[in-house]
């Protein structure tokens, strides 16, 4: 990477949602069948937009599977003070 892509790199931060990486994800797949339709010559281009869109689905389940644990943490919390505010009165 030249040093003016990694700087430039350094300096731009993009937040994404999950459903931005959905979205993201379904039109890496549009694009990749319909340069498929077009010919076997674009299958290196093809194969690297699947590539593409496979990390961005492990991305995707990764950041749900972090917020579903978080929220399993926040629910044992609050039943855990449920409980001992059940037991104390």
């Amino acid at each position: 990477m030249s040093k003016t892509m990694q700087n430039l790199a350094e300096e731009v931060s993009v937040q994404l949602t999950v459903s931005d990486l959905v979205i993201l994800s379904a039109e890496l797949e549009k694009l990749s069948e319909a340069l498929l339709a077009e010919g076997e010559h674009n299958q290196p281009l093809v194969q690297t937009l699947w590539n593409l869109e496979c990390s961005i689905e492990k991305a995707s389940a990764q950041i749900l599977s972090a917020e579903f644990i978080e929220l399993l943490a926040q629910a044992r919390e609050q039943n855990r003070e449920s409980f001992n505010d059940h037991k104390s009165h």
